[in-house]
């Protein structure tokens, strides 16, 4: 929760204010430790002893209480850009599965082995043709046909795209575990109709299920 709220609305400017104001009163509060330490020692009447020891014991607690609310909030801050960075990190890195995400994903295709599946990917990016090559591999480790497609490199898309061209049961039912199974492994898809398929020149379906690969969302 803490770290939500300093990503949300702890901007540089206010991190500036208040470092400024937690190291002012700390330091202010060191110089009234000071002076009551000299007064408490000094010849003054009992009054101004009194006082002495009042002025020590608040600039304790003063200094005490802006040490630890500058720790909390400077750990607060490097935990938030912390975050940031692996936000950062996760959103360059290339897509993949890892070996769990992989198994399962096998594993859930398994059973509707022989599918045949055309792959198309939009754009030129290398990512998008790795990416698309580790699901191809996967299809083909459940043992499904994959048939490659020329890319096409004036269309635009994110992530994954499932398209269902066959009208039986049993191709519904693959079409809806293919789907399934890519959002299991944390893959942004969605289903889209089959006359939305944007196809190479002088190509069209051959197989019964279209999955298109596009950019990184």
């Amino acid at each position: 929760m803490w770290i939500e709220i300093f990503s949300m609305f702890v901007t540089d400017h206010v991190a500036f204010l208040v470092h400024v104001y937690l190291l002012t009163f700390e330091a202010m509060a060191t110089v009234a430790l000071g002076f009551g330490i000299i007064w408490e020692s000094s010849d003054a009447p009992p009054s101004m002893h009194k006082l002495a020891r009042r002025i020590v014991l608040w600039a304790c607690v003063t200094e005490t209480v802006c040490g630890v609310a500058l720790f909390t909030f400077d750990e607060g801050i490097s935990e938030a850009q912390q975050d940031k960075i692996v936000a950062l990190e996760e959103r360059i890195a290339d897509r993949g599965l890892l070996p769990h995400q992989y198994t399962e994903f096998v594993s859930q295709l398994a059973p509707f082995a022989g599918t045949r599946v055309d792959v198309l990917i939009y754009g030129v990016a290398d990512e998008t043709r790795k990416f698309s090559g580790i699901l191809v591999h996967a299809l083909n480790a459940a043992k499904w046909q994959t048939r490659g497609v020329d890319p096409v490199q004036s269309a635009v898309a994110r992530g994954v795209s499932v398209a269902i061209a066959g009208a039986d049961e049993k191709t519904q039912q693959a079409g809806a575990a293919l789907l399934a199974a890519l959002k299991a492994a944390e893959i942004e898809a969605a289903l889209i109709d089959r006359g939305a398929v944007i196809w190479p020149p002088h190509q069209n379906f051959t197989g019964s299920i279209v999955m298109i690969t596009g950019s990184k969302p």
